[in-house]
Formats: C-alpha cells, sequence, structure tokens
C-alpha cells in the first residue's frame, strides 16, 4: 500500500518559488554602474534598500500583527461555539456533567478573548473597539447563561427565553464578521502600502536612469527586479484571498453542520461540502459499528463522481476505517487498490487511477467512519493547504457528530424516561424549587382532570391541594408537597385531599421526595394514587362487618330460643307421650289376643305407633341440635359390625314382613371390630334401613351387607325402590329436604342425621341411584386400632 507525505510532497514546489525568487545585484554591474555614475550609483545604493526595508517591514506586520489577530478572532469565535453548544447539551439532558462541561467551555471562551485582546492592541483603537462590540455580545448572551450556570434560572426559564438568545447569539456572529473584515482591510491596507511604496521605487529609479547608460541597466535590472517582488506580493495577496475564501466557506459549513440533527444528515454536508472545499472530483462517507468478528463497513454518504454506490457494504478487514484506526490523521493514499482493499473492485471502474485523501470522522476518541476524497490524475496530487482544509472539514463534522449523538442520546434516555413515566398508573409530578409544575404524567393529568400543558409552571398548592378535608382553606406554609423544597425531609402522607380542576376532590395517598444538586434541594418528585375504591371498600368491609355482627346476635338470640324449643320438647312432649304409650302397651294387654277384640286391639296399635313416630321425630330434632351445637356426645369403642347388623335387622323385620318386602341382611363373622359408639352406629343403619323400607313398594327387596374395606367396613343398604334422580342427589342430605315434594314422611331430617353420626365417627357416605331400579347407600366406617 503506497501512501505519500503532503509535507514532503510539496516541498519541491516550495524550493522551485524560492528559485525564481529576485535575487542580490552581481558584484561586477555594481563596480561598472559606479564607474559611470557615482553619485547616481550612490543613490541607487541607498533608495531601493530603504523601500525593501519598509516594505518588509510592512509584511512583517501583516504577518506577525495582522495574521495572527485573524487566527485569535476565529479561536475566540470558535470557543464561543463550544460554549453555545455545551450549553444546550445541558438544557436537553440535564445531566450535571453536562453544566460542567458548559462551565470549562466558559472558561476557555474566557481566555480566548483575553488572547485575541492582546494580539488585537498593535492595531490600533478601531479594531480594538469592534473586538470590544465582539466581547460585549458574548457578555449579553452571556446575562441569562451565567444566570442558568448559578442556579439563578431553571432550564424551563431559559429555554422560554431561547429565540431571545438566539438573536444575541446571530448579533455576536454579526459582530465576529465585522471584526473579521476589518482584520481583513487592515491586512489590504497594508498589502496596498506595499505596492504604493513599490511604485514609488520605480518612479526614483527611472528618474535616475537617465544619468548613465550602465545606471540605466542597473536601474533596468532593479525594475526587472521589482517586478518579479511584486508578481510575488501578487500571488501572495491572491493566496490570501484564496485563505479568506475557503475561511468563510469552512465557517459557512461549519454552521450548516452546526444547524443538522441528525447522523446522516452531517454526513451527507460533509461529503458536499468537501467536494466543494477540496476540488474533489467525488467524496463518499465510510462508517462502522464498534469493529467485531463479521462486522462491515457501509456507504452512507457520496458526493460528486467516481464513488461507489449508496449503501455499499463490505467486511471491515481490509476497509480504510481499519487503517485510520490506527492512525487517526489523515491519509494520502495514491493508488486505487491502496483506497481500501475490500473498496477497491468498486472504484476500479468507477475512478480509475484516481487518488485519495482520507480523513477521520471521530467521536470521543472513537473513529465512527472516514470521509474519502477522490482526485483523477489530471487534477494534480492534494498540496498541504488542502490536506488542512480537509482535516479542518473533518474536525467540523466530528465536532457535528459529537453534538447529534449527543442530542440522540439525550433524546432516546428522554423517551425512555417519559415512556416509563407514562406506562405508569401511580400519578408523578415533579416541581421546582418554586413549587412550580415542571412535569405531568399521563396518570396524574387523568386523575386531577387537567392537561399537562395547563398545569406546567403554576404553582402545586393553589392548585390541587388548597382546602382540607373538612372545607377549611390550607395555608400554604403548611402544605406538605412544598414542605421538602422549604428545607424540609421526604413526605408521605396515607391519606389527604387533592382538588380536581372541576373543584371536586379524591382522597389520595402520596409521597414527596426531594431533587439535590450540589446538596442544595432544587425541586421535588410528587408520586399520588386515588385511595376513594380503597375507602369505598374499607366503609364496605366496615358495613359488612357490622352486618356479620348483627346476623351474629341474632343467630345467637335464635339459637338460644331454639335451644329453649328443643329443651321445652324434649321435657313437655316426650312425657306425655311416654304416658301414652305406657297407656297403649296397657290397654293392648287388657284386650288379650281374642279375635273378638281384634278392632280395638288395631286402633290401640295406631296410637302406639303414632306415639312412637313422635318420640322418633323428637329424637331427631334433639339430634339435630346435639350436632350443630358440638353437643353430640359419642362412646367410641370396639365394636362388632356383625353384631350392629343383625340387631338393626331384628327391628325392621316385622315391619318388613307388613310391608311384603324381602329384608336379607349378611354379615362375614370374621370382620374387624369398628371404632364406633354402637347405639350411633344402630342409629345410622335404622335411619337407612327404615328410609329403604320406606320408599321400596310391596314385593320389593331391601338388603344390608357388611364386607371389608380399606382400612375399615363397609355398610351397604341396597333397595329396589323408585331410586333417585341425579340432580337430586347432591341436595339429598340437607335439611328438611325430600326427594318426593308431594310425599312427606317426616321431618326430612333422617339422612342429615346420618351425614352428622358418619361423619362424627371420621367415616363417610356414598350414595348411587338409579330412577326406576333403587338406591344403595354406602358407609364407611374406621376398624379400631388394635393393641401391639
Amino acid at each position: 500500500m503506497e501512501r505519500s507525505d503532503p509535507a514532503r510532497r510539496v516541498a519541491p514546489a516550495a524550493g522551485r518559488r524560492a528559485s525564481r525568487d529576485p535575487r542580490p545585484v552581481p558584484e561586477w554591474l555594481a563596480y561598472l554602474a559606479s564607474a559611470f555614475v557615482i553619485a547616481s550609483l550612490l543613490v541607487l545604493s541607498l533608495v531601493p534598500p530603504w523601500f525593501n526595508r519598509r516594505i518588509d517591514g510592512i509584511r512583517q506586520e501583516i504577518e506577525r500583527v495582522v495574521e495572527p489577530a485573524r487566527v485569535q478572532a476565529r479561536e475566540q469565535l470558535d470557543a464561543v461555539v463550544r460554549e453555545i453548544t455545551a450549553t444546550r447539551a445541558y438544557l436537553l439532558g440535564g445531566d450535571p456533567a453536562l453544566l460542567e462541561r458548559a462551565r470549562d467551555e466558559r472558561r476557555n471562551a474566557e481566555e480566548a478573548a483575553e488572547r485575541a485582546a492582546a494580539a488585537m492592541r498593535p492595531l490600533g483603537p478601531e479594531v480594538l473597539e469592534l473586538h470590544g462590540r465582539l466581547s460585549a455580545a458574548a457578555s449579553r448572551w452571556r446575562e441569562r447563561q451565567d444566570a442558568l450556570l448559578a442556579g439563578e434560572l431553571s432550564a424551563r426559564a431559559y429555554l422560554a427565553e431561547l429565540p431571545e438568545q438566539q438573536a444575541r447569539f446571530e448579533a455576536l456572529f454579526e459582530e465576529a464578521a465585522s471584526l473579521d473584515e476589518a482584520l481583513a482591510a487592515e491586512a489590504v491596507e497594508r498589502r496596498t502600502s506595499i505596492r504604493r511604496a513599490a511604485r514609488r521605487l520605480s518612479v526614483v529609479v527611472a528618474l535616475l536612469g537617465a544619468s548613465a547608460m550602465v545606471a540605466s541597466m542597473v536601474v533596468a535590472w532593479l525594475a526587472r527586479r521589482e517586478r518579479a517582488f511584486a508578481r510575488s506580493a501578487e500571488n501572495a495577496r491572491a493566496r490570501a484571498e484564496r485563505h479568506a475564501k475557503e475561511e468563510r466557506t469552512l465557517k459557512e459549513v461549519m454552521r450548516a453542520l452546526g444547524a443538522s440533527v441528525s447522523f446522516r444528515e452531517v454526513v451527507e454536508k460533509a461529503a458536499e461540502r468537501s467536494v466543494e472545499l477540496t476540488r474533489a472530483f467525488g467524496a463518499y462517507v465510510e462508517k462502522f459499528d464498534v469493529p467485531e468478528p463479521g462486522s462491515e463497513v457501509e456507504i452512507v454518504a457520496v458526493a460528486g463522481k467516481g464513488v461507489p454506490a449508496l449503501g455499499t457494504r463490505v467486511p471491515y478487514p481490509g476497509s480504510l476505517s481499519e487503517e485510520l484506526m490506527e492512525s487517526h490523521a489523515p491519509q494520502v493514499m495514491t493508488e486505487v487498490g491502496a483506497i481500501g482493499e475490500r473498496m477497491a473492485p468498486y472504484l476500479t471502474a468507477s475512478c480509475p487511477g484516481c487518488t485519495g485523501l482520507i480523513v477521520p470522522l471521530s467521536s470521543g476518541g472513537e473513529i465512527l467512519g472516514t470521509l474519502v476524497l477522490l482526485r483523477r490524475a489530471e487534477q494534480g496530487a492534494y498540496t498541504v493547504e488542502e490536506v488542512e482544509l480537509a482535516r479542518a472539514l473533518g474536525d467540523a463534522a466530528s465536532a457535528a457528530l459529537r453534538r447529534v449523538l449527543l442530542l440522540e442520546d439525550v433524546e432516546r434516555e428522554k423517551r425512555a424516561r417519559d415512556a416509563l413515566l407514562e406506562s405508569t398508573d401511580e400519578g408523578i409530578l415533579g416541581i421546582d424549587g418554586a413549587g412550580c409544575f415542571t412535569l405531568v404524567n399521563r396518570a396524574a393529568s387523568l386523575m386531577l382532570g387537567w392537561d399537562p400543558a395547563e398545569m406546567l409552571g403554576r404553582s402545586v398548592h393553589p392548585l390541587i391541594h388548597h382546602h382540607r378535608p373538612g372545607g377549611v382553606a390550607y395555608a400554604e406554609e403548611e402544605c406538605p408537597l412544598t414542605h421538602v423544597i422549604r428545607g424540609g425531609a421526604g413526605v408521605r402522607s396515607e391519606s389527604d385531599l387533592l382538588w380536581r380542576k372541576d373543584g371536586s376532590s379524591f382522597p389520595a395517598e402520596f409521597s414527596v421526595r426531594p431533587i439535590a444538586e450540589g446538596g442544595v434541594t432544587v425541586g421535588a418528585v410528587i408520586a399520588f394514587t386515588d385511595i376513594t375504591e380503597r375507602k369505598q371498600n374499607e366503609q364496605e368491609r366496615e358495613r359488612l362487618h357490622e352486618m356479620e355482627r348483627r346476623a351474629r346476635a341474632e343467630a345467637e338470640t335464635a339459637l338460644r330460643a331454639r335451644d329453649e324449643l328443643l329443651s321445652a320438647v324434649s321435657h313437655d312432649l316426650r312425657n306425655p307421650l311416654g304416658t301414652i304409650r305406657l297407656s297403649a302397651d296397657f290397654l293392648l294387654r287388657q284386650l288379650g289376643t281374642g279375635d273378638e277384640r281384634a278392632s280395638e286391639r288395631r286402633k290401640v296399635e295406631v296410637i302406639g305407633r303414632a306415639s312412637e313416630s313422635m318420640d322418633h321425630m323428637i329424637q331427631d330434632l334433639l339430634d339435630v341440635d346435639r350436632i350443630d351445637s358440638g353437643r353430640l356426645v359419642l362412646e367410641l369403642a370396639p365394636t362388632d359390625p356383625a353384631a350392629v347388623v343383625e340387631e338393626t335387622c331384628a327391628l325392621f323385620r316385622p315391619h318388613a314382613e307388613r310391608a311384603g318386602i324381602s329384608l336379607s341382611c349378611s354379615a362375614s363373622p370374621e370382620l374387624p371390630q369398628v371404632l364406633a359408639d354402637a347405639g350411633g352406629l344402630q342409629r345410622i343403619l335404622s335411619n337407612l334401613l327404615g328410609n329403604a323400607l320406606k320408599f321400596t313398594p310391596e314385593g320389593g327387596a331391601v338388603s344390608v351387607q357388611a364386607s371389608a374395606a380399606a382400612d375399615g367396613v363397609s355398610f351397604a343398604v341396597t333397595d329396589t325402590g323408585r331410586g333417585i334422580a341425579a340432580e337430586e342427589l347432591p341436595r339429598l342430605f340437607d335439611r328438611h329436604w325430600q326427594a318426593s315434594r308431594t310425599d312427606r314422611r317426616g321431618l326430612g331430617l333422617g339422612l342429615a342425621i346420618v351425614k352428622g353420626l358418619i361423619e362424627a365417627h371420621g367415616g363417610a357416605i356414598h350414595v348411587e341411584s338409579t330412577p326406576g331400579r333403587g338406591s344403595t347407600f354406602r358407609v364407611a366406617i374406621p376398624i379400631a386400632t388394635r393393641p401391639g
């Protein structure tokens, strides 16, 4: 890869220019001139050096005073531009680091102003006055900036004055332009003095040439020498004008780049203006991300001719960007193949034999891409001035890229912050040190009924927290929302009142936290939630709790009344029933067994059965009460299940025979004993067997079986009755409910009592039924635990 050194390349040209400069008068010619006209020679030997010294003095004044003054003026303006950029970056991002950077740039600008003033003092009061006007314009722009940097002016207020600041900024640029024009005029005036002195010298030499031929020859020679010198001065003037034009163009480019708002806009303007400034055949910009395996370089901007197509992508290895990662400085490439090995195929056809000037585009020391300037062979090589101009353009583009990337980062952070604030259901408010709104999220706007634009800049207390819950005005000095910015700590309230735009209020829970900068509270963040629904729920819970308390009291009263009623039933009804049963038994014994008294005996038996049925109903009521109140007492002990089955069936066989129903009972004598209350277990089987006989028609069959089951004994009572519909099974054990609503036999408590007794034994009951075919009730009772 062949590269050329710009400094070495322009050195021969400089040597040629030096060889063409006027040389000292030959010694033999001076002797000849003195021989002819000593006086003329004496005059000629004195006058030209005097003019030359004067001309050299003016030229040195231009080089040592005027040009340095212009350089210092440009540096002062550049420092002011950096100061403005840093201030705006802080306004957009709000980062304290950016604020410190703005202060640093301020100090740099002031130092640059002092250097410029020192450089302009030799130029006289008029130039110093123009420089003073420039400094005054900068001071007028800084008045509000000083208030911002000192914390006396908020960022929001500063942004509101931005149009006025922009006007001051433009006035500053106008004063800078006036100063630059004045400095240029100073340079032009001195160059005019040089030309005037040259003309005067020619006149004097011409007058003295008439004295002698040799003197005329000397005068002619001096005239030629002066003409050569004049041409040199003219060339210097042309170069100065060209430099001035390039500087003006560069300033315009910097303004255009400074106004760019995106990465693509910056690189497109950089490519376009580089073609204009450097007379390039074409220009393009390569962009790449952080180099990684497989990363690529992309053409993101093109201008002029002979450039690759926009969007062309090539691998990063072998590209110009990879070359500049090491040098970080502009390079001149003298072969197309050297302009990036990966890009060579795209350039060979479009720009054969072109040379390239490659300028890095960087941000914060990191190269983001490269600006490539192409030039055809007939356009000549790049001069040192063009290389430096391209470097200046690259620096300007890099500064613009840094600003754009910084703004993009700030904007990205702002969007993320806004999205976070808008996504929460909690109201978020920001206030400044004066207690005025600076931020209102969507949730807060909806809860308060205000548009955010209506709230920003207004005081928080009189807008949303002006009255207490009782309607009494809230003194602002007592407002907890502004307590933090008055020097207090964070505040949290579990219940307070906030006011909406329409004048209504709502209970709210809020917290206030301070925002501090450098240990000084500059504002606060308020987070709040509407707790209206929570308050309503609490009131509803209190109302339900009160209703529950009253219902519990009423239920306890009802239970006491029921207990008293059952006690009365147990005592006042069962005693007469016992008398009736004893009397019926006595009458049956008196009537004997003869056929002549059969009719009377049946009537007495009806009385006995009725009293027995009534006694069973009373017993059912008492059992239900004991189950509900937890007063059911069972004496659990190992019990023989076969014996209980046999005893229960013996009690119901006479009834089955009278009803014409077949009753069968079976239980293996080898069944394990169950842990049960013998009477309670018999009551369970009796109720189930009684129900089976009750709902089985004549000619039907009922069976009772006891069999071993897992961890217990299963008792099954099966009948061939009408069965139970599936939709009625879930309510089968409910109290006072019977499957046949038109055939009510008893109180409907039998199965409820059965379920309660089974659960008291630690057992379970299961029903299987088919309408028209009968039902089976299965009861599982745990076995007794055997020792050892």
